[in-house]
């Protein structure tokens, strides 16, 4: 899970556009963020990974997320991208 946070990105990113982010939709991206834990969801309900998850309505993978979100890139080749790859481009370019 990953937070673009909106007071971070209204001042530093605000190029980052619900339009521009619709746009990549299904396309691979790669965000870069603090690694946190959400200590809101790591009840059974919320959290999927708990040892009492309820699986017919939890709805979070994991309670480990990149919040806040400080780059955004997108994948620009038809193929995969690796993590060093040169095809890796800003979501603002």
């Amino acid at each position: 899970m990953a937070e673009v946070t909106p007071h971070y990105r209204a001042e530093l990113h605000p190029e980052w556009t619900l339009s521009k982010v619709t746009d990549v939709l299904g396309r691979q991206v790669k965000l870069v963020g603090q690694l946190m834990v959400d200590n809101d969801h790591l009840g059974g309900n919320d959290n999927c990974a708990a040892s009492d998850a309820d699986t017919g309505s939890c709805w979070r993978r994991t309670v480990w997320e990149l919040h806040p979100v400080i780059r955004f890139y997108v994948c620009d080749s038809d193929s995969l991208c690796d993590e060093n790859s040169s095809h890796w481009k800003k979501l603002e370019e």
